[in-house]
């Protein structure tokens, strides 16, 4: 991948599903810009739900966009009170539940076994893209006009934040608190997160993780559900992304 900033700046948003896109795509449009709209700088990609298919697919998008900055946007289920349902999760780092093996009738996951999910490169050593990928990187703080703690979740304390990626959304309240219990740090689940970060990792491109949280997680009837909140959140915070795209300066170290 190129490794000078792109002359247009270029944030290439991942999104899972083509609801999700087409709502978002039609609140970014719709807001008000100071700057105006970075002609050329943006582009959209729908990469499927669930690890497998988003992973591939969001390699296949960064090698023919070849951008600057990457964004997977969408909705994820609260795993922590501290973020209810609107607000906006940033996390600094993402783990995969789901890999591993059952001992006794736990799931034992890979650093526990003793096993690593690839051997790694001469530049990307295997615990880079193992069962959490970290860091996560919030959006140029000085493009954005935040810092980087108010980037990646203001008035949260120090604690690095995690996003647990999952292959299905939880069936119930207690097993959600049961993944929450095995991580810790996790504040919300969904499905695409850790493969996305994975192939933003092996493309070299910088990732932002921005989810709307729709529901609690373990909450399986629709009624309790704001998708449309949680999609307005997303979109306000790609709105402060997008808006720095038109400052000269933008991607500068």
């Amino acid at each position: 991948m190129p490794s000078a900033v792109a002359a247009d700046c270029r944030l290439l948003i991942l999104v899972p599903t083509r609801f999700e896109r087409q709502q978002l795509e039609r609140l970014v449009a719709a807001r008000p810009s100071p700057h105006g709209s970075p002609t050329g700088a943006v582009r959209w990609s729908t990469i499927g739900f669930g690890p497998t298919i988003a992973g591939t697919m969001a390699l296949d998008a960064l090698r023919r966009h070849a951008p600057q900055q990457a964004v997977l946007a969408g909705i994820a289920g609260s795993l922590d009170e501290r973020f209810p349902i609107g607000s906006v999760v940033e996390p600094d780092e993402v783990a995969i539940e789901g890999i591993g093996a059952w001992v006794d009738g736990e799931l034992v996951g890979p650093a526990r076994l003793g096993w690593r999910l690839w051997e790694g490169t001469s530049d990307e050593p295997p615990e880079r893209c193992g069962e959490i990928v970290q860091p996560l990187a919030p959006f140029n703080a000085a493009c954005a006009g935040m810092s980087n703690e108010s980037a990646s979740l203001a008035g949260h304390d120090a604690e690095r934040i995690a996003l647990l990626t999952v292959c299905a959304a939880s069936g119930s309240l207690a097993q959600a608190a049961a993944r929450k219990g095995a991580f810790p740090n996790a504040v919300a689940e969904e499905m695409e997160g850790h493969s996305v970060a994975v192939a933003t990792r092996v493309a070299k491109v910088p990732l932002t993780i921005v989810r709307g949280i729709s529901n609690i997680a373990g909450e399986r009837d629709k009624r309790h559900w704001r998708i449309d909140a949680a999609l307005e959140a997303v979109a306000a915070r790609l709105g402060v992304i997008i808006d720095a795209l038109s400052i000269d300066r933008c991607g500068d170290a």
